[in-house]
């Protein structure tokens, strides 16, 4: 693979640039991707990862409001 990451003791390989450089933030921890939620302060090394945060968050939000809605209402959904 011809991109191969410099830091001592890493053997870290890839055959794309980009991986490479998203593994290099895993060594200086930087972090460049903040999540725009209010009162939110996680940050994400790619791209990729904080849209994961996101939907997870959404799921995770959907699925309590609904949950909370039939606390509320009493309603039963199931037998």
């Amino acid at each position: 693979r011809p991109y191969a990451c410099d830091e001592p003791g890493c053997e870290f390989q890839s055959a794309q640039a980009g991986h490479l450089k998203a593994h290099k933030r895993t060594h200086s921890g930087e972090r460049p991707f903040p999540c725009d939620e209010p009162g939110c302060s996680y940050s994400a090394n790619t791209a990729d990862r904080l849209e994961r945060v996101r939907r997870a968050r959404v799921r995770t939000s959907a699925y309590s409001l609904e949950q909370h809605k039939r606390t509320d209402s009493g309603e039963r959904p199931f037998p």
